[in-house]
């Protein structure tokens, strides 16, 4: 017999009363003694000014901070095992649930207007799978009973859903995530609260009271202390707390200490808090309060859960006892120090001859602490069948709960209008406990059952949700532009697969960057109407700068979607890297040769063999009064320790060697993508001699078109001692290596310009044919290198040219 069984772990909670393991000492010692407002502003003054990291150097943080204990990537939005690298994961363009990570804004970036530090801050900001990111836009966290979820995919399954509020006080639009996280995304929202309390008054969202103190609207403030006391700190938060810290330099005060929570905005606010509370004897799980829902099972058939109790300083053995028709519990009686250490396993079981919904109560005692768990059950004549779970709008999971021995099989019926859907019934794995329906119609009704050979549940209805609105981006390699000053940057095509939004979609960007229908007319925001499928984007701006924005996608119902981040960088004619190793090094420390660590202008360097003499007769700089000298033997090198963003395009570099010496020295150049684990060379330069006499710099150059961020190591492999100065290193400009048949499709473009159908021609082999959506063919021939325009009626057009197409809408 299997009887139904929860399993309830504490994790490593025991943290919530005592020390972090990486918590300086003292951190939190001047909020001692204060309580609600005063309290919360005062974790601002602790956790404020924190290491800005940036929103491109994220994934280095990741590495470190959002790993489950195996090494591969930790993702709280699907079940997909993404492996232990981001560097073949990270979004790009995505389509389906798995596709890619990207990164998640779980206080939504357009609540504060994508500004900065909270754009970058990592204690908000999580890897997550990006087609339920997708979903989730930015709409606030919630409940939502009746949500719909994205389609799974094999085994890949979404952990959250989205649908209207069935939280009291909030009616609208909400993505609840998955139960095991809910808690997570509580702390983080409490420290959004406390490092940015000076600024969150003025941030607009459905959640935020638009003050700094109680920061959220009543409704929120419910949900997020109910998240909070149901899903305790766990093993994940406290290791990504430290994780994050080694990198921002700040903390979140509400995984180190989680009872400041109820201090602030819980049942505790008014009481003063102290960091002795913790020596206190309590009990950490389960939560005070909370309730224990062991499910549904059969009449005469047990339920059992199994649920383990912590607790901190207690100092005599726990009592339990249990009220309630049906329940009961083992043991009775619990070790103090089982409590205090690892945990004390406790067995809760209902068991019961009638059907009927059952309530009772738990009660742990020892001493003065005392915690009460509520208890839930129910007892059902006939198979014990759960409501659906996973809804979309094809498929969804029907749920049971076995009550027979191992390798029984059920019988399950899908019906739909009082007829069995095509392949049901069907035999299912009665221990399996659920079974995928797959092959649906949306917005439809349906019902199942379970049965064995003398048993039938009671029908179940569940209805498929309608199909999910999404905008999806299609584009070349990276939205990475760079241009001149006063010069716009090269255009970029993107194609926009738009679904189930009937009308027109809205695509805008910030300034500088732009959009445009023709690459003709230029502005923040162009209109996507139905049939179009792509727009053009580009970056123009007389000032010098680095600049990002989000491709944000609005529609009718409120549709919402900005998760496309856009970068470009305007420089001069030149470089947007340059380090002229003028920095000096710190008096007292070692110029040379051996390792050296050295900070220079333009970046951190890891040197061997390098010295740097600074304005000496043996200097021998290119200009100003320092270059770099690497020695005549041994290993000599020269490692960029950060990465740079904006990829690199070209490297120059000014080199000779030292006096007269004249045995020609080789330098090789070598990159990294992966922050210096691996290297790549892209090549080698050779610094002549100069026939014995004194001898003079020289420029030299060596192409990257590197696209991601890039790190430089150059390392003198024969030769002379050689000079190296003024290092510059140009930004990747988009340039995609394409196929011979992705080539074809960038030798020309069609769009609509001034009502008429315009070709762009670069290759005079295209043979061009242009079909109306009735089938006619209105043109077919070659063009010459340029442009042709067709005089068209209204409507909508494919181009064709080798298999490739672009639709035109002509208006």
């Amino acid at each position: 017999m299997n009887f139904h069984k929860i399993t309830i772990m504490a994790g490593a909670t025991l943290a919530a009363a005592t020390l972090s393991a990486s918590e300086p000492s003292g951190y939190y010692s001047s909020c001692e003694g204060k309580t609600g407002k005063a309290l919360l502003q005062q974790l601002q003054t602790v956790i404020d000014d924190h290491t800005v990291i940036g929103y491109k150097n994220l994934y280095d943080v990741y590495d470190d901070s959002d790993r489950h204990p195996d090494g591969t990537i930790w993702d709280m939005y699907s079940t997909k095992n993404w492996g232990k690298s981001f560097g073949s994961v990270k979004c790009g363009n995505y389509s389906v649930i798995g596709d890619c990570i990207n990164k998640e804004h779980s206080f939504p970036k357009s609540w504060f207007d994508d500004r900065s530090p909270m754009m970058s801050d990592a204690f908000h900001i999580y890897p997550t799978d990006g087609k339920v990111n997708g979903q989730r836009s930015n709409f606030p966290y919630g409940e939502c009973a009746n949500g719909t979820y994205l389609p799974s995919r094999g085994d890949i399954k979404p952990l959250g859903k989205l649908g209207s509020s069935t939280f009291a006080g909030y009616s609208g639009t909400v993505f609840e995530p998955d139960n095991e996280y809910k808690g997570d995304f509580a702390r983080s929202y409490f420290y959004m609260a406390a490092r940015y309390n000076s600024n969150i008054a003025g941030w607009n969202s459905p959640m935020l009271a638009g003050n700094n103190y109680p920061c959220f609207s009543t409704w929120a403030v419910n949900l997020l202390l109910k998240w909070h006391r149901q899903d305790p700190v766990s093993d994940k938060e406290t290791v990504r707390n430290d994780a994050v810290s080694r990198h921002q330099h700040n903390r979140n005060p509400f995984i180190d200490h989680p009872e400041l929570v109820e201090y602030i905005w819980g049942d505790k606010v008014g009481q003063p808090w102290s960091l002795s509370i913790g020596s206190e004897p309590k009990f950490i799980t389960p939560v005070d309060n909370t309730t224990l829902d062991l499910g549904l099972t059969a009449v005469n058939v047990a339920a059992t859960s199994t649920l383990t109790v912590t607790g901190v300083n207690l100092t005599s053995d726990a009592t339990v006892t249990v009220s309630g028709t049906g329940f009961s519990a083992t043991p009775l009686s619990l070790s103090a120090a089982d409590i205090n250490g690892q945990g004390a396993a406790l067995s809760v079981k209902y068991l019961n001859a009638s059907a009927v919904k059952a309530n009772g109560k738990i009660v742990i005692t020892s001493g003065d602490a005392t915690v009460t768990l509520n208890l839930l059950a129910e007892s059902v004549n006939g198979l014990p069948v759960l409501p659906a779970t996973y809804v979309s709008s094809d498929a969804f999971t029907a749920n049971w709960v076995n009550i027979d021995a191992a390798g029984t099989q059920y019988t399950l019926d899908v019906r739909r209008d009082n007829a069995s859907i095509e392949g049901y019934p069907r035999k299912v794995d009665a221990s399996a406990g659920n079974y995928r329906v797959e092959g649906l119609e949306p917005e439809t009704t349906y019902t199942y059952t379970v049965s064995n050979t003398s048993l039938t549940s009671d029908a179940v209805t569940v209805r498929t949700a309608a199909p999910i609105p999404s905008v999806t981006f299609l584009y070349d390699d990276e939205l990475v532009f760079s241009a001149l000053p006063g010069e716009p940057s090269e255009a970029a095509e993107v194609l926009v697969e738009i679904d189930n939004i009937p009308g027109d979609v809205t695509i805008s960007v910030t300034a500088p960057f732009q959009v445009s229908l023709n690459k003709q007319e230029w502005g923040q925001s162009v209109v996507i109407v139905p049939g179009a499928d792509r727009f053009y984007m580009r970056l123009y701006s007389v000032n010098e700068g680095h600049f990002t924005t989000s491709l944000v996608a609005t529609a009718a119902d409120g549709f919402f979607y900005d998760d496309v981040e856009v970068e470009g960088t305007v420089t001069p004619a030149g470089a947007s890297f340059v380090e002229d190793f003028e920095k000096q090094i710190p008096e007292g420390e070692s110029h040379g040769y051996g390792a050296l660590t050295y900070q220079g202008n333009a970046s951190t360097w890891s040197t061997n063999n390098v010295y740097f003499e600074y304005a000496g007769s043996n200097s021998y700089p290119h200009t100003g009064n320092q270059a770099v000298r690497f020695n005549k033997s041994g290993d000599r090198y020269l490692t960029m320790l950060k990465d740079k963003q904006g990829g690199m395009g070209t490297i120059r570099f000014w080199a000779r060697l030292w006096r007269a010496d004249n045995a020609d020295c080789v330098l090789a150049v070598s990159v990294s993508n992966d922050h210096g684990a691996t290297w790549q060379k892209v090549g080698d330069v050779t610094v002549k001699g100069n026939g014995g006499a004194e001898n003079v710099y020289a420029e030299y150059s060596v192409s990257v078109n590197r696209a991601d961020a890039t790190r430089l190591k150059i390392e003198q492999t024969s030769g002379a001692r050689c000079m190296l100065d003024d290092l510059s290193v140009s930004d990747h400009k988009s340039s995609v290596q394409l196929t011979p048949e992705g080539h074809a499709y960038h030798t020309w473009d069609a769009y609509c310009l001034n009502r008429q159908l315009v070709i762009e021609n670069s290759d005079s082999d295209n043979i061009f044919s242009v079909y109306s959506m009735d089938g006619r063919e209105v043109f077919v021939g070659k063009i010459m290198s340029g442009s042709l325009s067709l005089s068209l009626p209204a409507g909508l057009y494919v181009v064709n040219v080798c298999d490739f197409s672009r639709r035109v809408l002509v208006k």
